[in-house]
């Protein structure tokens, strides 16, 4: 049986943004520390794409997905695809930079005991076992608030707030991972939500971001909302949302196993991002 590499990996998976209807819930918490809603009837969906993720590559497959009726696309005989792992992602614009996370689709699951709304936080992890170089996983439980080393010079201006920066800046970075839902929630929260479309494709690449500036007309654009902070018009429109569920790839079902994909949350494969 070969042996599973890094770019025979795939995954299909959809992105769902999303605002909180807080005509339905009102808003919990302080400004500085704001929690999306516990209903998952409060929420007001954007819109839904459908995505294939290969070898660290990302294609567009299905706009405005009919979520209805589940994708069936290039599934045989019709049969729906199987759900792997979902999680969603809110950032609060402009007033808060943290971020809270719940390893749901929060517009499926509501917010209660164990399945609650977290700050994310990130794990430690050894690379080779060699001192001062660490992966940070993305997690809920049990982390550190900061990453494990420093990434500044890397994807975390664009992916992070800043304040997630390491604390230990003589330590070397080789990478962000974590569950797949996550990681690429934040791909979606780096650019505006008319862009997600094309950030996702052009910026996320094998093991690596490579950045979201675009140029237009000879101008420069950073279509990230983490950095810009942009104040809004609309109550609503200051807190944002993204799910990411994540489906088998029933064009290449040995390389999108259950399995595989776990080792790929991992470091087994490298880092997600660096």
């Amino acid at each position: 049986m070969p042996v599973a590499t890094f770019g025979s990996l795939s995954f299909l998976f959809t992105v769902k943004t999303l605002v909180p209807n807080f005509r339905r819930e009102r808003r919990q918490g302080t400004t500085q520390d704001w929690k999306p809603p516990t209903s998952k009837d409060a929420y007001t969906v954007e819109s839904i794409s459908l995505y294939r993720w290969a070898g660290g590559n990302v294609e567009l497959l299905e706009k405005n997905v009919n979520m209805s009726n589940p994708p069936t696309l290039a599934v045989p005989d019709g049969k729906k695809l199987e759900v792997l792992n979902a999680g969603t992602i809110f950032v609060q614009n402009h007033r808060a930079d943290v971020l809270n996370a719940m390893t749901r689709d929060a517009t499926e699951t509501n917010a209660t005991g164990n399945n609650i709304w977290r700050p994310i936080c990130f794990d430690k992890i050894k690379f080779r076992n060699l001192d001062n170089q660490y992966y940070s996983r993305i997690s809920q439980y049990g982390g550190k608030a900061n990453l494990a080393a420093s990434a500044s010079s890397g994807w975390l201006p664009d992916l992070l707030p800043q304040h997630y920066e390491s604390e230990e800046p003589n330590r070397i970075n080789k990478g962000l991972v974590g569950p797949l839902p996550l990681l690429l929630s934040l791909a979606v929260l780096a650019g505006k939500s008319e862009h997600v479309e094309t950030v996702l494709p052009s910026c996320v690449k094998p093991h690596q971001w490579v950045g979201n500036i675009r140029s237009t007309n000879g101008r420069s654009e950073k279509l990230g909302l983490l950095m810009q902070q942009a104040l809004t018009s609309s109550a609503e429109q200051e807190y944002r949302g993204a799910v990411v569920t994540v489906y088998n790839d029933p064009k290449n079902p040995g390389g999108s196993s259950k399995i595989l994909l776990e080792k790929l949350e991992g470091t087994e494969f490298g880092a997600f991002y660096r």
